[in-house]
């Protein structure tokens, strides 16, 4: 890994961190999240995975005011 990728990489987390205390903070049954990138194709192959305790939590949340904030947010 390169040194700008690992730069990257410690931005992506503490991003990612927030995004974590964010969610966990909205009670929507938010689980956990983790991210895949390749940096030779950086930022097109950046996925965040977030996960939920139930399926019907993860439908409640993509149905929600919530998503639309967090897309924006990241847009």
């Amino acid at each position: 890994m390169r040194k700008t990728d690992k730069k990257r990489d410690n931005l992506i987390r503490e991003s990612l961190t927030k995004l974590c205390d964010e969610l966990l903070g909205l009670n929507i049954g938010f689980a956990w999240l983790t991210h895949t990138v390749d940096y030779n194709t950086f930022p097109q192959s950046l996925k965040v995975i977030i996960i939920f305790e139930t399926d019907e939590a993860q439908e409640r949340f993509a149905n929600s005011s919530a998503l639309d904030k967090l897309l924006s947010d990241i847009a």
